[in-house]
């Protein structure tokens, strides 16, 4: 089996002074890779619906779970999910939530409000993108952090 290098942030010896460091690591490794799928999936939310005529209800879930899946494999591949089997309910959970919300977001605002679609998607995906890893923390889904309120690492000094 080959070792591979562990995945590190630049600038990880000046993140790791920090108090929340594995959090706020985490967080930047979330943020890196959402950023890549999210711009992606912009341009190709665009041009199904703004080009194309494709509803926006319609092509927004069908972005989501290709952008799940792949971000799946990238987050096991640079380490930053610690998916076991028990937690495998509460990501199905997180997701299906974040997927209607999603849907029904991008109905109400491109479909039903007609607003354009490249402005309003980095919008939307921005809020889900913060709701999504405020679950991810809230229910220790991310490798080696802990919520900073219900750990008792934080309080002690």
């Amino acid at each position: 089996m080959i070792k591979r290098k562990k995945f590190r942030l630049p600038g990880y010896k000046y993140l790791k002074k920090l108090p929340f460091y594995k959090l706020i690591e985490n967080f930047l490794k979330y943020s890196f890779v959402s950023l890549i799928l999210t711009a992606v999936s912009i341009i190709i939310m665009w041009l199904a619906v703004d080009l194309f005529g494709v509803l926006a209800a319609v092509m927004s879930p069908i972005l989501y779970i290709a952008a799940l899946f792949i971000k799946y494999f990238v987050y096991k591949r640079i380490d930053l999910t610690k998916m076991k089997k028990h937690v495998a309910a509460i990501y199905a959970f997180i997701e299906l939530v974040i997927l209607g919300i999603s849907i029904f977001a991008f109905w109400a605002v491109i479909d039903v409000g007609k607003f354009n679609t490249l402005l309003f998607t980095p919008i939307i995906w921005t809020s889900v993108f913060f709701l999504r890893f405020g679950f991810y923390s809230w229910f220790n889904m991310l490798r080696t952090s802990k919520h900073p309120f219900r750990h008792k690492q934080h309080y002690e000094k």
